[in-house]
């Protein structure tokens, strides 16, 4: 199909690498938010209340599609070796909680009553920047394997809303953190080297996560605000019309 393409757009330079190597007809265009979507806004006081949440604890968080591919149970058990040091951090899971996978999930969480108190699934949230308001770091675990990323959206989201990103070392991902944050890139499954991510924030106040933080948005408006891919995408289409 792409042979016949008189263009071709990918959204991250391992599918460049991959599969368009050389390919003149090939342009590198990653996804872009409307970074004021996400913009932090003041903590809504229902929103604490409705997951049970303290003005005191400290929420980790993800968002993901449910799937195993997504490593969500990487994600928990890097949390599971930190929590009882950390007694005010919270771990959120926002996203369909109903398939196997989420099952799976909680099932490996019944038998740890105290672990499974500072889990928390949300199933599928409407307004998710009500959810990063609370957060302070956010995580993408996917694994290495399947389909993978390709750019993924809802990290920059929590980038715009000011979160410490930690994410896995795989394509999408890899774009999105390793020019300016690589240090906050892990190998994909690997939960000690996620436990060490975390230990790193989770041990750190909150003005200073929150100035880390800024660094995020400042980033993603520099580089992956909407109107920079309209940009692109608009010169990429007129090239090709001409």
């Amino acid at each position: 199909r792409t042979f016949l393409a008189n263009g071709i757009i990918a959204q991250n330079s391992d599918m460049i690498d991959d599969f368009f190597y050389n390919n003149r007809k090939a342009e590198l265009i990653p996804m872009g938010i409307d970074i004021n979507e996400y913009k932090k806004q003041k903590i809504n006081s229902r929103v604490l209340e409705k997951w049970n949440i303290n003005s005191g604890t400290r929420v980790i968080m993800s968002i993901a599609n449910l799937v195993p591919v997504k490593g969500i149970k990487i994600l928990i058990k890097a949390f599971e070796g930190l929590y009882i040091d950390y007694t005010n951090w919270a771990l959120m899971i926002v996203g369909n909680d109903t398939g196997n996978y989420a099952m799976e999930l909680k099932g490996y969480l019944a038998n740890k009553p105290d672990l499974k108190e500072r889990v928390i699934f949300t199933g599928v949230q409407k307004n998710v920047r009500e959810l990063l308001n609370i957060a302070e770091i956010y995580v993408q675990p996917t694994l290495n394997i399947g389909r993978k990323e390709g750019g993924p959206v809802a990290t920059l989201e929590a980038m715009a809303n000011g979160k410490i990103i930690i994410g896995s070392n795989i394509s999408g991902i890899r774009d999105q953190l390793l020019d300016q944050f690589p240090h906050h890139l892990f190998t994909a499954g690997n939960i000690t080297e996620l436990k060490q991510k975390l230990d790193q924030f989770m041990a750190s106040d909150k003005n200073t996560n929150e100035r880390i933080g800024n660094n995020f948005i400042n980033y993603v408006k520099e580089t992956f605000n909407i109107s920079i891919q309209k940009r692109k995408s608009e010169l990429f289409y007129q090239n090709l019309i001409q």
